[in-house]
């Protein structure tokens, strides 16, 4: 009985280790997006995920380089935010940010 528990608390351990360390580059998102745009953080948060999970790995690299200032703005930046455009928009619409067009 002594095993079947130490295993318990094992196994219990473990997976609240695995599953429960959050990811840098979602937390640096989400509080860039509330200090910055001014979002609920459950928006925030839900945002950040959206761009993780709708952009390609590279993109999303770029993305969080330009977002720390590693990486200038220039020219061929423009074509990038091109392409980030729809997936930020169709996670905007997810998350339920409203869009400010003025």
């Amino acid at each position: 009985m002594i095993k079947v528990k130490s295993l318990f608390v094992i196994l219990t351990v473990f997976f609240l280790t695995a599953c429960g360390s959050p990811d840098p580059d979602i937390a640096y998102l989400t509080e860039q997006f509330q200090s910055d745009d001014g979002m609920s953080e459950k928006q925030a948060k839900c945002l950040a995920k959206g761009l993780k999970k709708g952009l390609k790995p590279e993109q999303f690299e770029k993305y969080m380089m330009m977002q720390r200032g590693e990486e200038e703005a220039g020219f061929e930046s423009f074509g990038f935010a091109l392409e980030l455009l729809p997936v930020t928009l169709a996670a905007s619409v997810k998350c339920g940010i409203p869009m400010d067009m003025e």
